[in-house]
């Protein structure tokens, strides 16, 4: 089918061109079972055969993909309503149509009598009888119909078998002259290479040990000075305080990686998951992964944070000192505690942080208190380690 399109084009001249498209990219009538008719709106209205990738202008004019593709080189707009188009949107509803059309099979020539719509002929391709396949013996390589695989296989001269004594694949036509001993030895001429260059990087990896183990002993050689930093002095009575380790003082690492009883926060400056910005929780689970650290929060809620999200705060039964009393702080009573049982022997969350010296702590027993991180040298409270306590039920986020 020949299709004129009069695209007028505004040059230096102000001339007019002539376009002429004769598209092949498109359905040919003759795989059709039923015929197309000619005012059909199936058929597109530049080449006149059943479209192919259907589009459409805003007008829902459709054409061939290719077809209009070509039309819009020459000039942005619709060949049949002139609206200004830059490109076609595919027609959904068309294609659709175009898909239930029933068509024959590309090798009906051949023999195959198989009809079905156009959207189900591709998976049949895939297992037509008619179509030539090659033998997948590697000597062979003859092609041949699908159907008349199978009876090939089983005859051809390139098949291979396996040898019951020495397991070696051999043709089948050699296997009654096969020799054995021919094949093992050449089995055993592989083994010994694959043994060498085995012995050889073994060689290799044991140079790199000595050498690794002679840098090792080089560096406990070099004798490290160690600077001792005295306590901070204390006041009041200190009662014995709850951990295994004696408190200390704490300076934020964000480097450091947090692990299981770890306080954290947020790197980032926006509310995330069980955290809120200012705000603290502790290591729960460390899965070693990318998302490896769930942290729960002293609001009962959990949430599973990367590495970058979050930064180290402190350790179980670190002093807490004013700056690291962010709201959400576990603790326990610390070396100068003189409330007597008013925590009840048990965990609290810091509240409040009173940016004086003090903060405001609640206890697991309900009860609400001010305590001293860092006025006059004191120090009433120490980071908890969650682990050891019974938090009860984690709303997981």
């Amino acid at each position: 089918c020949l299709r004129v399109l009069d695209v007028t084009f505004i040059g230096e001249a102000g001339r007019k061109e002539l376009f002429i498209s004769r598209t092949m990219d498109s359905h040919d009538d003759s795989k059709f079972v039923q015929p197309v008719k000619d005012d059909d709106p199936l058929r597109c209205t530049i080449c006149c055969n059943v479209m192919k990738d259907a589009v459409q202008c805003p007008n829902q004019h459709c054409f061939c993909e290719h077809c209009l593709n070509r039309s819009l080189e020459l000039k942005k707009e619709c060949p049949t309503c002139k609206v200004h188009l830059q490109e076609g949107k595919p027609a959904i509803n068309m294609r659709c149509l175009v898909n239930r059309l029933e068509v024959y099979c590309p090798r009906r020539e051949d023999g195959c009598a198989i009809v079905a719509q156009m959207d189900r002929i591709a998976s049949h391709d895939a297992f037509c009888e008619y179509a030539f396949v090659k033998c997948p013996h590697r000597k062979c390589g003859l092609k041949l119909l699908r159907k008349e695989l199978n009876q090939h296989i089983l005859q051809c001269s390139h098949a291979t078998s396996i040898c019951p004594m020495c397991t070696t694949s051999v043709p089948k036509l050699e296997l009654f002259d096969h020799s054995c001993f021919t094949s093992l030895v050449e089995k055993v001429v592989r083994l010994e290479s694959v043994v060498d260059n085995f012995s050889q990087k073994l060689a290799e990896e044991g140079t790199k040990r000595k050498e690794l183990e002679k840098r090792f002993v080089d560096m406990l050689s070099i004798q490290v000075p160690q600077v001792v930093t005295p306590p901070p002095p204390f006041h009041g009575s200190k009662p014995p305080f709850h951990g295994n380790k004696p408190p200390t003082m704490v300076s934020i690492d964000s480097h450091q990686r947090p692990v299981v009883g770890s306080v954290v926060g947020l790197t980032g400056n926006e509310h995330k998951g069980s955290l809120a910005l200012n705000t603290v929780g502790w290591v729960a689970k460390d899965e070693h992964d990318h998302q490896p650290f769930h942290v729960n929060s002293y609001k009962r809620k959990s949430y599973w944070f990367r590495e970058t999200e979050v930064k180290f705060i402190a350790s179980p039964n670190d002093m807490i000192t004013e700056r690291i009393g962010f709201v959400g702080m576990p603790c326990v009573r610390g070396p100068d505690w003189n409330f007597g049982e008013q925590d009840g022997k048990s965990y609290g969350f810091i509240i409040e942080n009173l940016a004086n010296g003090y903060c405001t702590v609640k206890w697991a027993n309900n009860k609400v208190g001010k305590y001293r991180i860092g006025v006059q040298n004191c120090y009433d409270l120490l980071v908890a380690d969650m682990t050891k306590f019974n938090f009860g039920p984690i709303s997981n986020m």
